[in-house]
């Protein structure tokens, strides 16, 4: 398997089937993820913690309650250890997020540290449900949290390519939350706008996220590349290491279903939120990606970058 978040294939057979169906929508809103994390080019445990928060957002949950667990390698220091949950705690508490347990083991086996993170919240209304006709509006940029971690981690070798500034501001450029308050406040305003549906970023980048939206709206869309927002330091991070922007961890960025995305996309800009129309929904399944005169269909999901450089980088070194 490669690393981080399992294939589509991968979680349907060993994760879904053999639990069957799921409980029945019952007006709560559930996200879980787990991720190794504590080394370089991998994100922090309260990133992790912010892309899932992000989820519950986009899903409409209020009253948002977490749980973290966490597996230490017996090898590494306990002052490790808490410095990352006084991390997470900061964020958690900033964010309004109640942490209802956590708990931790040493492994002797284990390499890298591991974070599980599950959280729960009551839904305002029901369950969202996308329209064909409907615009698609990104908030945020697409792998600024991914651009971020490859420029922080790799400051050293950056030095020789990039002006300091220039990779100093790249690697600041998730900020204190991650975009977790960019996120709020860009669904908060999408309510006025005909919102259906919203899907964050995460592992997978923007494309894993359009991936979702495809999955949960069970409708097509068509989408415009060109028209994404992606940071330049981005884009030239990206182009260094030979990492695709479009599939780069991405929380701080959400895609939302709206009737007037047009609209939408003014007031973000309004706001300071760089926003944008991307497309559009469609009935059928086809999940088209434009860029410029080049017209293909999305894949299914793919390992996201920032995790593709990280497992070569540690094959290089053995």
């Amino acid at each position: 398997m490669k690393a981080g978040r399992l294939s589509e294939a991968a979680e349907q057979r060993s994760l879904l089937r053999p639990f069957g169906a799921m409980a029945p929508d019952d007006g709560r809103v559930r996200e879980a993820l787990c991720a190794e994390t504590g080394t370089a080019f991998l994100p922090p445990a309260w990133m992790l913690l912010a892309e899932c928060a992000q989820r519950m957002i986009a899903a409409g949950a209020r009253e948002t309650e977490a749980t973290l667990q966490i597996m230490w390698p017996a090898g590494r220091p306990e002052e490790e250890l808490k410095e990352m949950t006084l991390r997470a705690a900061a964020f958690c508490s900033a964010q309004e997020v109640n942490m209802r347990g956590i708990c931790a083991g040493a492994a002797k086996g284990a390499y890298l540290p591991s974070v599980s993170v599950v959280m729960e919240g009551r839904r305002e209304g029901g369950a969202a449900k996308a329209r064909p006709g409907d615009d698609l509006v990104i908030a945020g940029r697409a792998g600024l949290a991914g651009g971020a971690i490859l420029a922080a981690d790799g400051r050293e070798e950056l030095a020789g390519v990039f002006a300091l500034s220039f990779t100093e501001r790249a690697a600041g450029a998730a900020g204190e939350d991650c975009g977790t308050a960019l996120v709020r406040e860009a669904v908060r305003e999408a309510a006025g706008f005909g919102m259906s549906l919203a899907v964050s970023g995460g592992q997978g980048g923007v494309f894993g996220a359009l991936r979702e939206l495809g999955l949960k709206s069970d409708l097509g869309f068509a989408a415009d590349l060109t028209a994404i927002p992606v940071a330049q330091e981005t884009i030239e991070i990206c182009e260094h290491y030979g990492a695709d922007p479009y599939r780069l961890y991405s929380p701080g960025m959400v895609i939302i279903c709206a009737s007037d995305g047009a609209g939408l996309a003014a007031r973000l800009g309004q706001a300071g939120i760089p926003a944008a129309r991307i497309g559009g929904l469609r009935p059928g399944k086809d999940r088209i990606l434009q860029n410029g005169q080049e017209t293909r269909w999305l894949e299914k999901r793919q390992q996201d970058a920032l995790w593709a450089f990280w497992e070569e980088r540690e094959e290089n070194r053995t």
